[in-house]
């Protein structure tokens, strides 16, 4: 049981630090250039730079 927990709290960890390191990522709308979906990265107007119709 003690390591279920310990395992359990390991895991609660190592999440919480990924959240905290993710990058913002933009969705790009219609009439987007480049075929882009997604934008990677915390300035939206690099995203709109690029051709991403943010949506």
């Amino acid at each position: 049981m003690r390591t279920l927990v310990t395992f359990s709290f390991a895991l609660m960890v190592l999440f919480s630090t990924t959240a905290i390191f993710a990058e913002d990522c933009f969705l790009c709308g219609n009439g987007s250039t480049n075929g882009c979906q997604q934008c990677r990265g915390k300035d939206r107007k690099a995203c709109e730079e690029k051709g991403c119709k943010i949506s």
